[in-house]
């Protein structure tokens, strides 16, 4: 779909649908991390992140590998598996 909303800052150029996405990006850029686990206490710059994170805790494993009986909670874990 379309994506006319830029990050502006340099080298970055990334682009979103919607503003409000941009808007939760610039957090990343200002190290602004308003999303809070309430397990933890870590803080995330967007609430995507943070709901990737509560899989941890949750003991959900979505990811598994296709040779092995391993599963994972976050699929960048699989990925290092494999």
């Amino acid at each position: 779909g379309e994506k006319p909303y830029e990050c502006k800052v340099k080298g970055c150029g990334k682009t979103f649908s919607h503003s409000q996405t941009l808007k939760e990006h610039m957090n990343m850029h200002k190290g602004i991390k308003p999303h809070q686990c309430n397990i933890c206490n870590k803080r995330f710059a967007n609430e995507g992140n943070l709901r990737r994170h509560n899989l941890i805790h949750s003991g959900v494993k979505p990811f598994s590998c296709q040779f092995c009986e391993k599963s994972f909670s976050q699929k960048g874990n699989l990925n290092t598996h494999l």
